[in-house]
């Protein structure tokens, strides 16, 4: 791709034109030509179409400044829109803000909820930041991270719809266990001594 192009209204002949070529390559080629000022005469005018090499690696330089503030402060660096070296979208973007907010805001909020819980009277009381809606993952993993902790009976209904932000139902509070999980040894209440022997 050419560097450039030297446009002039006159109208010039091939000997002129290679001349007024090979004068303007002697000029602004090799060291003793750097930084010096090319007078072009015939009212020739240069065009350029390509980035000089400083300007290119004055945007290396900025690009490089986006990647070292995102270490400093530790914000995954398509927090500030620099998305050149991962996808915008998916996975790999998701595990990124889970990380930010592991890694780097939940030390931060820990030593405050220390900070304020030593202050805050009763002691009964405590402060608790709540980080769960910055990691959320989508609907689907979501929906199987609710269904198991529902069937553990670790989560009742009304837990799960106050995660979701949604009001309370009736009967919700109550905790299921499936009915394949007992305590060894034990029978199930719905069965008699002898029923459970039978089905042993």
């Amino acid at each position: 791709m050419a560097t450039g192009i030297l446009r002039t209204e006159q109208k010039l002949t091939p000997g002129k034109a290679d001349e007024l070529q090979e004068r303007w390559q002697a000029k602004r080629s090799g060291l003793n030509s750097s930084h010096s000022t090319i007078v072009l005469d015939s009212g020739a005018d240069f065009t350029q179409l390509t980035i000089p090499p400083d300007d290119a690696q004055f945007l290396e330089t900025r690009k490089f400044q986006v990647a070292e503030v995102a270490r400093m402060f530790g914000v995954p660096p398509h927090m500030l829109m620099d998305t050149d070296r991962s996808t915008s979208w998916g996975t790999g973007i998701e595990q990124q803000g889970i990380g930010f907010v592991v890694y780097t805001l939940r030390p931060w909020l820990a030593r405050v909820e220390q900070r304020l819980s030593r202050m805050v009277r009763p002691e009964s009381v405590y402060v608790r930041y709540s980080v769960e809606g910055l990691l959320r993952g989508d609907s689907t993993q979501r929906q199987a991270f609710y269904h198991g902790m529902w069937n553990l009976g670790a989560f009742s209904t009304n837990e799960i719809r106050a995660l979701e932000e949604l009001p309370p139902v009736e009967g919700g509070d109550v905790r299921y266990r499936p009915l394949n999980m007992g305590l060894l040894g034990e029978t199930d209440s719905t069965l008699t001594p002898q029923e459970a022997s039978q089905n042993a």
